[in-house]
């Protein structure tokens, strides 16, 4: 009877180890990362700010050098002065180029003509500084709303070119009374 309570014991103590193992080398395994809130990030050319990027939370992925961002917004300067500011819901940022992704709720406003942006997801190039999306789009500009699917344009939203549009000019005659 010891024989069999020993066999069992060892059967058990080996399945428990392996089980143990497993877990640790899943955990040697997963990559590191650290998990950042009040998140900050900057981009600037030669002393020159280009923009900055605020976050609830981010989540750093240091072998894919990406960061997971929760509520990013951002700020592009023009000449030192805010200029563009976006928001979403999540993003991410490719640490290294810094290549951005907004998703979720995504809105774009240009401070200087008041030019607005509505989308779901929204890339931004930093290497070309211009937004783009194949996403359904939503511009409202003073003179009117412009709907579409798919966008690209500079980052001050001065330039905009949406593809598969419908326009909807306001008018400008006034009603009779």
């Amino acid at each position: 009877m010891t024989r069999k309570g020993s066999i069992s014991f060892l059967f058990l103590s080996s399945l428990c180890l392996s089980f143990a193992c497993k877990k640790q080398k899943d955990i040697i395994q997963e990559e590191p990362r650290q998990i950042m809130t009040n998140f900050a990030m900057d981009q600037s050319d030669l002393k020159t700010k280009i923009w900055h990027l605020v976050a609830d939370k981010a989540i750093l992925s240091e072998e894919k050098e990406l960061a997971y961002l929760t509520n990013p917004h951002m700020l592009f300067y023009k000449n030192d002065v805010p200029d563009t500011k976006v928001k979403s819901k999540t993003g991410v940022v490719q640490t290294e180029t810094h290549d951005v992704v907004l998703s979720t709720d995504v809105v774009a406003v240009s401070l200087s003509d008041q030019n607005k942006l509505y989308t779901s997801q929204l890339f931004y190039s930093a290497a070309n500084h211009q937004f783009l999306t194949n996403e359904k789009v939503k511009v409202v500009r003073p003179s009117g709303t412009t709907y579409g699917r798919g966008l690209k344009a500079s980052e001050d939203l001065s330039q905009i070119k949406i593809f598969h549009q419908q326009s909807f000019v306001k008018s400008s005659a006034q009603n009779p009374q």
